[in-house]
């Protein structure tokens, strides 16, 4: 709230004379409430005085906002924030309404006898109007916070069920099954036994979508298990003309990644560069400590396919959602690199 109302000089002016007058004629009735005697609607002195101090602290609270916007923003710690705004916003307050106005009332006014009572009601209603508003403020916080969040939970679902679509585009789509079958058709009459565990990676592949495509995250080891089936099926497609290393250190296998995620970085090196007996490609799958590479060489095709980048911006908006990340894509020195947050 204090953003928008205090963001220009009109709107704080607006804002403090609503609130000098709202304040001021709760305050008389407070006092009505202490004595019998008291009269509402004072003099037009009590009313411009109680402007002039609203301005004052409104003002005051502008420059506060600024600099607890540097310290600590309702964003990054809004309990932290809500404390600081408080306990700041007080200290302005009894400054401005309780120090500098006994400072006019002894200086200014013919009034020179102040009763304690009264200066702490006054100190007690500034304290608890500031309270209150700094309570509707983080309110406001939370409800944007909260609105906000229904927002990313609706954009990841959307980018989830692409992520989904995409994943099963690259698997069981016609093009990978024409060419399985293709492999596995001119295999059975040269090797039986190559062309049955052919066969059994096939089936691996398929099982292990269909039963992971739908979770968020899984062990390395179910993915790298995966992955040296999917391998075994594209390097026996391409020969000798396509070579897929996976270096995976062992103490790695109980963290997480997302599922078909190396697959999908695989694929999309095969999809988008030259392989063939003159320009194999070698395709690397390493780690360090914080995240997982996959590197290949920069041979792109002369004709690019359509839905480029579309996988890699499925699997970084995926990795945002899942641990704040995005993978980190780098294609300089004629290599095509990306780093996987390791989970």
């Amino acid at each position: 709230m204090f953003k928008i109302v205090l963001n220009t000089f009109s709107k704080r002016l607006g804002f403090a004379f609503l609130l000098a007058l709202t304040g001021g004629i709760l305050l008389e009735v407070v006092f009505k409430l202490q004595y019998r005697n008291f009269l509402l609607l004072q003099s037009l002195e009590w009313y411009l005085g109680t402007i002039c101090l609203v301005i004052l602290f409104t003002e005051i609270v502008s420059q506060l906002n600024k600099w607890l916007n540097r310290i600590a923003e309702w964003e990054q710690r809004p309990v932290y924030r809500l404390n600081v705004q408080i306990l700041t916003y007080w200290l302005a307050g009894l400054l401005v309404f309780t120090g500098l106005r006994l400072i006019y009332v002894y200086i200014f006014s013919t009034q020179k006898f102040i009763l304690l009572t009264d200066e702490i009601t006054i100190a007690v209603f500034v304290i608890c109007v500031i309270l209150i508003l700094n309570i509707f403020d983080f309110g406001i916080v939370l409800l944007n916070q909260w609105r906000y969040s229904l927002a990313q939970a609706e954009k990841y679902k959307k980018e989830s069920a692409e992520f989904e679509f995409e994943m099963l585009q690259a698997q069981i789509n016609p093009h990978f099954l024409f060419n399985s079958l293709n492999t596995l058709s001119s295999l059975v009459y040269e090797d039986s036994d190559k062309s049955a565990e052919f066969i059994r990676k096939l089936s691996d592949v398929y099982r292990h979508v269909l039963e992971n495509r739908h979770k968020e995250l899984i062990n390395i080891s179910e993915e790298l298990y995966f992955i040296e089936s999917y391998i075994f099926l594209l390097e026996l497609r391409f020969d000798k003309k396509l070579t897929i290393e996976v270096g995976l250190k062992e103490k790695l296998m109980d963290r997480k990644i997302a599922p078909l995620t190396l697959q999908m970085l695989i694929e999309n090196a095969v999809k988008h560069n030259i392989v063939s007996d003159k320009k194999p490609l070698n395709i690397k799958v390493y780690n360090n400590d914080k995240y997982i590479i996959v590197e290949n060489p920069l041979q792109p095709k002369a004709i690019k396919e359509k839905g480029s980048q579309m996988g890699l911006r499925n699997i970084s908006s995926r990795y945002m959602a899942l641990c704040g990340e995005e993978i980190i894509i780098n294609d300089e020195n004629n290599k095509f690199t990306v780093k996987v947050p390791i989970i």
